[in-house]
């Protein structure tokens, strides 16, 4: 019964809008006619969302929640809009009635068919009948000063209790009928409208009481709140009241023919009043008439999404949104204004006096304070230049014609005699003399000179050609500039002339404007601007190096601001940033721009009528295009300085997308994201810019513009952070910005775990193919070795047995003749000297022979070994010999044992031979890591050069340093002539024993110490 009641409410609601859209229309255009610029909003820049640009239709309520989001109440669910997208809320379900902001942040949603839902960020709680709400519709909610929350439903007015919500008694019993709007004004004082009556709650009361009866055909009423803290509703017949508890409302002198919808008061005290069939707008000073001069009207002829209107708010920024059945507008303050007129377009204009302006095109007039005023010009012509002359006057050139416009009053002046009517005039200036130049195009290019009432014809340089300039100025030296075509200007200064070139910097194309600032002279043209500096030409570009092109108008502020307009739109450059270029040319300034998307329309003229801007006497600039006049005043634009708060949306992997949550999880085998994110800035989101920066990724911000999405690759398993900060449209930087933190699951290949198993399985497969090389190697050493001994073995045998012997038999035959010769014979005693001698080279040869022969074999060990040697060395000396065995034996390798024996051996021979030693010990240590050989004497040394060289024709101490580094050993030899001879020699486990190391560290102690360690400081094999 409750749900058919509302949904036959809603039918006679519409039903009776409808009818009405007729009427109010029909009276829209009497009032047209009469007041040709009241109907639009002219200080407001409008633009329009219907479906085909993705907004959902038949918008019903409209809220700002405090974290700057647009929330949109609509038949098929709610909404959320960031300027630039509208996203759907899945979890809320149904026709929403209304959405209220709550000032602590969340956002109330009521329910056509009953109930009501909290959003708070992703948390959703919903009220129904068991929280108290009925199951019909809940039109409206409020919150007072003292924190509590009002809820206007079809069958009464509810209080939240925190818990519940409660039935509210309004004056001696329930609520009369349905309740359809409630508010709270700037005392304190909560409004209910209840049926045709509406009801108050002071603040300190504790019961409403009546304060009104409307009239009973009154088919909706709309209560709101204006800036000043007061009360207001509107009316379908009464009009627009402003509500007071001490007395009857005020007198609706509203005299219009169609029903209200909702009323919403801006920050300025203008009251927008939603009506059928569009939306109206009154000043502060006009209220509560609606029916005067000053009502401005906006309808879908006029580019309204629709003609019945449910919503209206305000957001944070200054901007007005309606909501209609068609789609959502905006209305937002509009630093550019719009002049229309007849003939607007294509507009030649030039200062007046008092702030006023004068233009021509297709007719000629003054616009005095917003309106045009015409004057009288020859029907069928076409005014193309405007020029303000140094006493004032104004002169106006077109096709044929010449006026001259001073005091309010237009004369015509006759133009040369050689002008035919199809000639125009191009461009003008006046010098200092008074004399009037004007250029000349059509069947003849010239300029010519007008003064004391005469023309005369001015011959340029012959590098000039015939043609005539595209404009002309005066500096404040007197001097006249003359633009050309090609990047060529002709200054002119008295009776010489001065062509500027490309050779002279100009490199802007066809020259369409030049501008004079006190000693600053800046250049238009149709590929960019230049300024004139120290006699030359600085070509002025933007940030990012991009040209400002097509500029036709020039205007150099007071301020210190630079403005052109060209085909891009409108540019300015601050005063800070222009300062910046001009000390240093490489600087390349920031700047905005208007475009189309301000409200601008049709591009700047690129050939006539020239300039496209001027500066007013009052500060005002005003700029012609192809489509219209504008003009906006630089000292009262409005900068919006609000930080826009930023928000992450998703995040897309492959063909996956992911809400956003900080710390999230992604799946594996990740390596490329795509995060999309944006700015709250509502008033021109299409030109909020963005810096992103990915932490192990992106060293620094990178500057992505206006785009909204970030896209990495290559990105691997791992703890990420991105940031995000964005500007608004004027510049105002988030200076917290946003972060969000995700983290890309490992595969389990990619895993710590696997990567140490593998390097382990890696090490010890490395390890493994370590081993069988060094097998391979040191079997390859043995084989060879063995043949080398064997071969050495045998040369030792056959030396033996046939040279030594030989030698031997010799000597003795020798010695047995020369025992025959008497003692005291001389030769007897040379033989005896030479038979000395081939004693000692028979010792000599015996000793090279056992070192071609193996000493130590399988049956005697090393320790023995040394002994022998020791004994037959020691045989004839005083020298006490010792060796001694500090561990248990192992098993050498063959070749290691017979080197090792080598070198302890011709140790030995050393310190017998030429030491002088009292002592000398060997000592054998078998330990776990090495192999350790020391012989140790007390003898005088070795001299240090001899230590370091060896003594030249022997290779004794050589030999020991080749034999230790065949086997990877270490020798270290240290002499003193007061300690003695100490050497040492070090064999790694893994080279000397049969059995192998005890442990890893062995294979590669001294692998490393001979990479590390430099020749003569203990490497392997050397000291």
């Amino acid at each position: 019964m409750t749900d058919d009641w509302s949904s036959a409410w809603h039918a006679l609601h519409r039903i009776a809008t409808g009818v009405l859209v007729a009427c109010l229309v029909g009276a829209h255009g009497m009032a047209e006619s009469a007041h040709a610029v009241a109907t639009n909003l002219p200080e407001f820049h409008h633009t329009a969302w219907t479906p085909k640009d993705g907004a959902p239709a038949q918008i019903s309520a409209l809220a700002q929640t405090a974290d700057g989001w647009l929330w949109l109440g609509t038949t098929t669910g709610l909404y959320r809009f960031d300027g630039m997208a509208f996203e759907r809320i899945e979890a809320i379900d149904g026709v929403v009635r209304t959405v209220f902001a709550l000032p602590r942040g969340g956002l109330l949603i009521g329910y056509a068919r009953g109930g009501a839902s909290l959003l708070e960020g992703d948390k959703l709680i919903h009220y129904g009948q068991a929280q108290g709400l009925p199951s019909v519709t809940v039109h409206e909610f409020a919150h007072d000063r003292k924190g509590r929350l009002w809820a206007a439903a079809q069958n009464g007015l509810f209080r939240f209790d925190g818990v519940r919500w409660n039935a509210v008694e309004l004056e001696t019993g329930p609520a009369p009928g349905y309740v359809t709007s409630v508010v709270v004004d700037g005392a304190g004082t909560v409004w209910v409208r209840a049926a045709e009556q509406i009801f108050a709650l002071p603040e300190d009361a504790k019961t409403f009481r009546r304060v009104t009866r409307l009239r009973s055909s009154e088919s909706w009423i709309y209560l709101a709140v204006s800036p000043d803290g007061s009360a207001w509703a509107s009316g379908s017949e009464s009009g627009l009241l402003r509500l007071s508890l001490d007395g009857p409302p005020s007198d609706p002198r509203a005299a219009t023919n169609g029903g209200t919808g909702p009323l919403h008061f801006d920050h300025e005290g203008r009251a927008w009043v939603v009506r059928a069939g569009g939306l109206e707008l009154a000043a502060p000073s006009a209220l509560p008439d609606l029916s005067g001069p000053s009502r401005q009207v906006f309808t879908p002829a006029q580019g309204l999404s629709g003609e019945i209107g449910y919503a209206v708010v305000e957001d944070r920024e200054g901007n007005v949104w309606f909501g209609s059945e068609g789609g959502l507008d905006r209305f937002r303050r509009s630093t550019l204004h719009t002049m229309r007129f007849a003939g607007s377009g294509y507009a030649a204009m030039a200062p007046g006096n008092d702030g006023e302006l004068l233009a021509g095109g297709a007719r000629m007039g003054r616009v005095i304070d917003g309106a045009y005023h015409e004057l009288p010009k020859a029907p069928g012509s076409v005014l193309m230049c405007a020029h303000r002359g140094r006493g004032g006057a104004v002169w106006m050139g077109g096709k044929g014609e010449l006026w001259r416009i001073a005091q309010g009053r237009a004369e015509r002046v006759p133009l040369p005699e050689d002008v035919v009517a199809n000639d125009f005039v191009q461009a003008m200036v006046e010098d200092t003399m008074g004399g009037l130049w004007i250029s000349v195009r059509g069947g003849a290019n010239h300029v010519s000179r007008l003064a004391a009432g005469s023309w005369s014809r001015w011959e340029g340089p012959p590098e000039l050609g015939t043609f005539a300039p595209n404009v002309m100025a005066g500096d404040a030296d007197g001097r006249l500039w003359f633009g050309y075509a090609n990047d060529r200007i002709a200054v002119i200064d008295g009776t010489a002339t001065r062509v500027l070139s490309a050779a002279d910097g100009l490199e802007i194309g066809d020259v369409l404007a030049i501008h004079m600032r006190g000693r600053r002279t800046w250049i238009g043209g149709s590929r960019g601007v230049a300024l004139f500096e120290n006699g030359r030409f600085r070509p002025l570009r933007g940030s990012g190096n991009l040209p400002i092109r097509g500029v036709s108008g020039i205007v150099e502020t007071a301020a210190g601001d630079l403005w052109m307009n060209g085909s891009d739109g409108i540019t300015h450059i601050t005063k800070r940033e222009l300062d910046r270029f001009i000390a240093d040319p490489d600087q390349e300034p920031r700047f905005e721009r208007l475009d189309p998307r301000d409200g601008l329309e049709g591009v700047a003229p690129q050939v006539r009528p020239l300039p496209t801007a001027v500066e007013g006497f009052d500060g005002k600039l005003w700029f012609s295009t192809s489509r219209s006049l504008y003009w906006l005043d630089p000292e009262r634009i409005e900068l919006n300085r609000m930080e826009p708060p930023i928000f992450f949306r998703t995040v897309r992997v492959g063909g996956n997308t992911f809400n956003t949550m900080d710390g999230m999880n992604l799946p594996q085998h990740t390596d490329a994201v795509a995060i999309s994110y944006t700015a709250l800035s509502l008033s021109r989101p299409e030109r909020v810019r963005f810096r992103v920066r990915l932490e192990g990724v992106d060293t620094d911000w990178r500057d992505v513009g206006a785009h909204r999405q970030a896209f990495y690759t290559q990105l691997g398993p791992g703890r990420y952070r991105f940031h995000v900060t964005a500007a608004n449209d004027d510049g105002v930087w988030n200076r917290t910005g946003a972060s969000l933190a995700f983290t890309i699951e490992p595969a389990f290949y990619q895993a710590g775990w696997f990567r140490c198993v593998f390097a382990i399985m890696a090490l010890a497969l490395f390890y493994l193919v370590y081993q069988w090389q060094v097998r391979r190697a040191n079997g390859h050493m043995l084989d060879k070795l063995q043949v080398r001994m064997a071969e050495r073995e045998r040369i030792a045998r056959e030396l033996h047995d046939t040279l030594l012997q030989s030698v031997s038999g010799l000597i003795l035959r020798f010695h047995s003749a020369t025992q025959k010769i008497p003692e005291q014979e001389p030769v007897r005693q040379a033989l005896e000297g030479a038979l000395e001698l081939a004693d000692e080279v028979l010792a000599e040869g015996r000793d090279r022979l056992l070192d071609l022969r193996s000493a130590v074999g399988p049956e005697k060990g090393l320790r023995e070994a040394l002994r022998e040697v020791g004994r037959q060395l020691g045989r004839d000396q005083r020298s006490r010999f010792h060796v001694v065995q500090q561990s248990a034996p192992r098993d050498l390798h063959d070749h290691v044992r017979d080197e090792v024996y080598l070198i302890a051996r011709e140790a030995l021979l050393n310190a017998f031979r030429h030491a002088q030693a009292g002592r000398i010990e060997v000592r054998l240590t078998f330990a776990q890591h090495e192999l350790r050989v020391g012989v140790r004497d007390d003898g005088r040394g070795i001299d240090p050069g001899i230590l370091e060289a060896g003594r030249p024709g022997h290779w004794g101490l050589p030999g020991m340093r080749e034999r230790a580094r065949r086997i990877g050993g270490w020798l270290d030899i240290r002499s003193d002539s007061r300690r003695g001879t100490k050497l040492e020699l070090r064999v790694p486990a893994k080279w000397a024993y049969r059995d192998g190391p005890a442990g890893w560290w062995a294979r590669w102690r001294w692998r490393i110490l001979a990479i590390r360690l430099p020749s003569g400081q203990g490497t392997p094999g050397v000291s």
